[in-house]
């Protein structure tokens, strides 16, 4: 990397280049008031927490952070709710920074544990989470 990659919190002037990023990763086109107004919420919330990684002024990479509290562990826990580094940014620790960062947070906020999930067609993202320290220790399920 010939420049540093900075992390930096979302702003409401990130809104258009966080909607590509999602819609990329959804592979759709997002309802984009929809979007706005959920992604603002994100933004004026206490309980979440939108990172970006930055080289110079471009926005390389984004995630999102839920925390919540929650009886079965008797206190806090976070899930990475949204993950996404450009295609052409990719392989360059992006995705690592931005973990770092959460982890930080988490000790910080004394959350119990950090989680992620991924859509299985995603299947590459399984050796991606491993690689950043996550274990395979629950199913998800959908309805």
């Amino acid at each position: 990397m010939s420049e540093q990659i900075s992390i930096r919190t979302a702003t409401p002037n990130d809104l258009e280049v966080i909607y590509g990023f999602i819609c990329d990763l959804e592979q759709e086109e997002l309802n984009f008031e929809d979007f706005r107004e959920i992604f603002l919420e994100y933004l004026n919330s206490r309980d979440w927490l939108c990172l970006l990684a930055c080289r110079s002024h471009e926005i390389l990479g984004f995630m999102s952070f839920h925390t919540l509290r929650v009886i079965h562990h008797a206190g806090a826990v976070g899930e990475i709710q949204e993950f996404y580094v450009k295609p052409e940014s990719r392989n360059m620790g992006i995705g690592r920074i931005l973990v770092s960062h959460i982890k930080a947070f988490a000790r910080e906020k004394k959350l119990k544990r950090v989680e992620v999930a991924t859509n299985r067609k995603r299947t590459q993202n399984v050796a991606i989470y491993e690689a950043l320290g996550f274990k395979t220790t629950h199913h998800k399920f959908t309805l």
